[in-house]
């Protein structure tokens, strides 16, 4: 994959005193889907690798179909990211660029494209709350979709439950692209849940559950199911 192949070479240019670290992540869902919409199906599997020097991630991920579709077995989707991390008084601010070299919502969109943006979160109380605003700057320019949502984490012994819920609205240029639907509106919105069991000082398993639901009437008709379910575990390695 190439973004892999480019993280490796990066790996190899910076000095060993670098605060260098990174991993390894097999995840296994029920259905590919992405930000409310169903992109398979069936069962697939993702891989991520990622390697992190100082305040910047390079990341590299795809999805692979698992059941009777028409690329089964292969790599249909797949994208490469790089983000910096960095805090402003309390507030976690993380810009992001995203380049997609194969990106499908259910047969619609085949066009390599991408994306900056930047997540903004900071803590309220015992809860995390957040800010996403991403903006398409390649092939489907002007494309905006904005997330805000809440999180909330514990963490006991060996295990670090997270619980969340994020509403999420899009403009008509990317409505009018993933939906076919020429109107700006609220997206979906939906609560996750995630259990991340530290197996030893490198392996971790996260099993986790999460619902979404289409808010708009007409992005519904056009890209069913309205609501969707996406259970799956994910096995990790760090370095």
């Amino acid at each position: 994959m190439k973004s892999t192949l480019i993280a490796l070479l990066i790996v190899s240019a910076i000095p060993a005193r670098s605060q260098l670290s990174g991993g390894m992540e097999l995840d296994f869902n029920s259905r590919y889907t992405w930000r409310g919409m169903a992109d398979s199906s069936g069962p697939v599997l993702q891989p991520d690798v990622w390697i992190t020097w100082n305040k910047l991630t390079l990341s590299g991920w795809s999805n692979a179909d698992l059941t009777h579709e028409p690329q089964q077995g292969t790599i249909n989707s797949a994208s490469g990211s790089l983000d910096y991390s960095f805090a402003l008084g309390q507030f976690q601010i993380n810009p992001m660029v995203e380049y997609w070299a194969d990106r499908q919502v259910r047969g619609v969109v085949d066009k390599p494209t991408g994306e900056v943006s930047v997540n903004i979160s900071h803590p309220l109380g015992p809860l995390s709350i957040y800010l996403l605003q991403a903006v398409d700057v390649f092939h489907y320019r002007g494309a905006w979709y904005g997330e805000t949502g809440a999180s909330r984490q514990f963490h006991w012994k060996r295990l670090t439950p997270e619980t969340s819920i994020s509403l999420g609205a899009a403009n008509r240029n990317y409505l009018q692209t993933y939906a076919g639907v020429p109107k700006a509106a609220f997206a979906e919105a939906g609560p996750k849940v995630e259990v991340t069991v530290q197996l030893s000082r490198h392996y971790y398993l996260r099993p986790h559950v999460e619902w979404t639901y289409l808010l708009n009437n007409q992005v519904r008709r056009m890209v069913p199911p309205a609501s969707l379910w996406n259970i799956g575990g994910a096995l990790g390695v760090t370095f």
